[in-house]
């Protein structure tokens, strides 16, 4: 406050610039992506998603195919989207605990629109550095995922072990054996998951955005 007062032209400007950061780069940039997300959420995309991704992201990331959706949201919209929707697939149950952790530390990250914008332009004036500094940015945001995939290993395989325990308890209990049924294909799947995760949502599109 002292220097506030002391240098008040200086605070002025330096509030205007601010002011005009968050409105010409933060709000378009995150806003969007906040009512957009939880659209997606509310239609059942994630779950599609998930469907669709899951045999690419849990052998690399270790983490379901609904973490796809987070990650592409996480990097195009920045932070703390990514985090944001890992805590609501977290809520929903889409995601262990171990998972989350492994989903929010590769997501967090900044948006283009800052990077190119921002940085590169309105704080390096050379919009040459945009390449370079997204490279590094979301080159090491994969990296990250990629080494957090080792993290929560000895308990997935503890709860693994559990799990497989009670299954073979339950198998051999007499009665009917249960004919299997072919497994349908992926896109089918897909969006079978998609329309019941819509119908358990069942809120309405004005419901969706008063929320949003």
């Amino acid at each position: 406050m002292l220097l506030v007062l002391v240098y008040p032209d200086a605070s002025l400007r330096a509030a205007l610039r601010g002011m005009a950061i968050w409105w010409d780069v933060l709000f378009p940039s995150l806003f969007p992506f906040f009512v957009i997300s939880e659209l997606m959420l509310g239609f059942g995309v994630v779950h599609l998603f998930g469907a669709l991704f899951d045999p690419l992201m849990r052998p690399l990331f270790r983490i379901p195919g609904s973490g796809g959706f987070v990650l592409a949201m996480g990097y195009v919209s920045g932070y703390p989207v990514g985090a944001r929707l890992t805590a609501k697939l977290r809520e929903q149950n889409l995601l262990t605990r171990v998972e989350g952790e492994r989903l929010v530390a590769c997501t967090t990250s900044s948006d283009p629109i800052f990077l190119l914008g921002a940085v590169s332009v309105g704080f390096f004036h050379n919009p040459a550095l945009g390449p370079c500094l997204a490279l590094a940015h979301y080159g090491s945001g994969l990296l990250v995922g990629l080494l957090m995939s080792f993290h929560g290993r000895r308990e997935e395989r503890n709860a693994a072990a559990g799990q497989k325990s009670i299954l073979m308890t339950e198998t051999h209990r007499p009665g009917k054996l249960k004919k299997q049924r072919p497994e349908p294909g992926r896109l089918r799947t897909a969006f079978a998951s998609m329309a019941e995760a819509r119908h358990r949502d069942g809120r309405t599109l004005g419901e969706l955005l008063k929320g949003a």
